[in-house]
């Protein structure tokens, strides 16, 4: 199936929003435009009606890069979504002893971003959006 991404930008915080629907092993895939910014938070709201399976994932990767997790140095992931409740998460990195840092930092990017469902079951629905803060130059 499919993921198809559109944006809320323009603002002081701009909006990647992802709707998806899985195939039938569970996936949905999507590499964003480029982005040059903050990623500060992610909202994952699954579909009322063709509910996803509990704890399903939504992974964020350098889409140049499959293998580069963009959260990997976060307090906290984006793993084990709730089926039926509209969670939202923070991306707060962390110090090299694995403590979130005193004052918020949140991780760069500056290309394009996939998003990567996985777990959801077959052919279910749900939308993910990534906030995020441009850089100025």
């Amino acid at each position: 199936m499919a993921m198809v991404i559109t944006y809320d930008e323009g603002g002081p915080v701009n909006t990647i929003i992802g709707t998806w629907t899985s195939t039938s092993g569970g996936n949905a895939v999507a590499d964003t435009k480029k982005i040059s910014g903050e990623l500060i938070k992610a909202i994952t709201i699954p579909d009322s009606v063709d509910v996803p399976t509990d704890s399903y994932d939504l992974r964020l990767f350098n889409a140049d890069d499959g293998d580069i997790n963009l959260l990997a140095d976060c307090d906290q992931k984006l793993g084990d979504r709730s089926d039926t409740n509209t969670e939202e998460v923070y991306f707060i990195e962390k110090d090299h002893d694995g403590a979130p840092l005193a004052k918020p930092t949140h991780p760069v990017v500056n290309g394009l971003i996939e998003l990567n469902i996985r777990l959801a079951g077959d052919t279910k629905k749900g939308v993910c959006e990534i906030y995020w803060k441009p850089l100025r130059a």
